[in-house]
């Protein structure tokens, strides 16, 4: 607690857990019911996912070596923010996959970068405490994401 950049760290690792699972409880009835697309292709978003991520996870630690890990830390928040973002707007099945694609790799670096970061600024008495509490804190919210999300998008639904 007496760590401010490790106070950051875990709190913005926190908020994109609440943030990311109240889009994934919502997502994919955008993808059905305003995308049109048939329930059993709902896994391919998961897929375009997973690609990014892949791809981002093993690049980010180079790319943090060159231009520094906060700013790398803070475009990979950018990509996953714009990948929320551009699934709102977009209206066709390509752009919904790049939208998830483009999350994914705002996840895949994310994830590497704050892990690293939390195992740097810990002290290494403290390791497991902290790591503990840093999943408690990012798997607690979670489902208090998917509680929040549900209501706020069938009011969304409601007011169309």
């Amino acid at each position: 607690m007496r760590s401010p950049d490790l106070r950051t760290v875990v709190g913005v690792v926190g908020a994109t857990a609440l943030l990311t699972s109240g889009v994934n409880a919502v997502a994919f009835l955008f993808v059905i019911e305003s995308l049109r697309l048939p329930a059993a292709s709902v896994p391919t978003s998961l897929v375009c996912t997973a690609i990014g991520t892949l791809l981002a996870a093993p690049v980010a630690s180079r790319l943090a070596g060159r231009f520094g890990g906060g700013s790398v830390m803070v475009g990979a928040l950018f990509a996953l923010v714009s990948g929320i973002a551009l699934l709102g707007v977009v209206r066709a099945p390509g752009g919904a996959w790049a939208a998830y694609f483009v999350m994914g790799l705002g996840a895949g670096a994310g994830n590497v970068l704050s892990a690293a970061n939390r195992q740097r600024l810990t002290p290494r008495p403290m390791m497991g405490r902290v790591t503990s509490a840093h999943r408690a804190l990012a798997w607690g919210l979670m489902p208090l994401g998917e509680v929040l999300a549900g209501p706020l998008a069938e009011s969304r639904r409601c007011a169309r």
